[in-house]
């Protein structure tokens, strides 16, 4: 009989030691530094949801880059601030508030985060327009 609980204690030592650690989840990649502005894509549609027009616009090496830090979107051509809004993420969306100084007023809307790597950030916003129209605007950025 003591060699049995000896072998048992051995056996639920062997165990204890040999448990997995646990796995631990990738580490979302940062939002946070500069992102270059490559491509931004414009889709107008009508109150069905029909596609009625898009635009593409190719903008990689033409100087134009957002940087994020932890509240704050920064927008630059050539080195140059051109805008800066605030924000408050909420998962994959940024609700944004930004003023704008051409028309003298604050703007609230909401970007949302389609694809976030390392090396990729792809974020859309919806404008409503009249009568049931909408668009959908995405910018494609690269590190």
């Amino acid at each position: 009989m003591p060699r049995l609980s000896s072998l048992f204690l051995l056996c639920l030592t062997l165990l204890a030691a040999c448990k997995k650690a646990p796995v631990q989840p990738e580490p979302e990649p940062a939002l946070a530094g500069r992102w270059n502005r490559n491509v931004f894509a414009y889709t107008d549609y009508d109150p069905a949801g029909k596609v009625v027009a898009t635009t593409e616009d190719q903008l990689a090496g033409q100087g134009l880059y957002f940087t994020f830090s932890a509240d704050t979107i920064r927008y630059f051509e050539n080195q140059v601030l051109l805008s800066s809004s605030r924000y408050a993420r909420e998962g994959s969306v940024l609700h944004v508030t930004h003023y704008n100084v051409n028309l003298r007023q604050t703007e609230k809307y909401d970007l949302t985060i389609a694809e976030l790597t390392d090396a990729k950030l792809v974020f859309q916003r919806r404008l409503v327009g009249p009568s049931g129209y909408y668009s959908i605007t995405t910018t494609t950025c690269g590190r």
